[in-house]
């Protein structure tokens, strides 16, 4: 992951005091309320410290106010160089940016005159044309990876790709979530273009409430 989406030169130094973290707490001062970062790995090469900060929006989860600048921040005050920590935003699909409020991209001078601004270090990766591709080149297909980890990579790429991101499939849930709250037509999920627009209403906003508790 890090050769292929970064420009850190692993060369042949060896990794140290590596650490991956899920939900990381992320409490910043005087905030009374902590941001969980989802994924922080952490670790030392030839006597640098690097940072790479995930944000995983597979779902295209909206963008909290100040969501990634404080993530910067608060990795910084953990004594990492601001040039030394990356952010890697993995939004469904190509079309989700990241939202100004979280993070400005270009000419950010951070929050209260704090530099947040990681520049070329910030990189989106859609799952379907980035990290499908990664996950299969260097991951289910790669020669270093161990079998274990191969094999629960291999399962998430057929999720991802039969299940998630698989528009056959959409069509399918949306059918069942059609007979479920208006019943059937002959054995079969009424046709959309038969709904009235109050039952259309209801059906995206029922879509809406099931894929924001997942």
């Amino acid at each position: 992951f890090i050769r292929e989406f970064t420009n850190i030169n692993i060369g042949d130094g060896t990794m140290t005091e590596v650490e991956l973290e899920f939900n990381a707490t992320a409490q910043l001062e005087n905030e009374k309320r902590p941001r969980y970062i989802d994924g922080l790995i952490t670790f030392k090469l030839n006597d640098k410290k690097y940072a790479l900060i995930i944000e995983n929006k597979i779902r295209n989860a909206g963008d909290q106010q100040n969501q990634i600048r404080d993530y910067i921040k608060y990795v910084k005050n953990q004594g990492f160089n601001l040039g030394d920590i990356w952010v890697f935003y993995l939004p469904g699909d190509s079309n989700k940016v990241v939202d100004r409020r979280s993070y400005i991209i270009e000419g950010e001078e951070g929050v209260e005159g704090e530099q947040t601004n990681i520049k070329e270090r910030f990189k989106s990766l859609a799952y379907p044309e980035e990290m499908l591709r990664w996950l299969k080149k260097d991951v289910v297909n790669g020669r270093v990876s161990p079998e274990n980890i191969v094999a629960v990579a291999r399962a998430y790429v057929d999720y991802l790709e039969n299940d998630l991101f698989n528009p056959n499939k959409e069509i399918e849930k949306q059918d069942e979530l059609i007979k479920l709250l208006f019943g059937e037509k002959d054995g079969k999920a009424v046709d959309l273009k038969d709904l009235e627009s109050e039952q259309i209403t209801m059906l995206y906003k029922t879509k809406s409430d099931v894929n924001a508790e997942r």
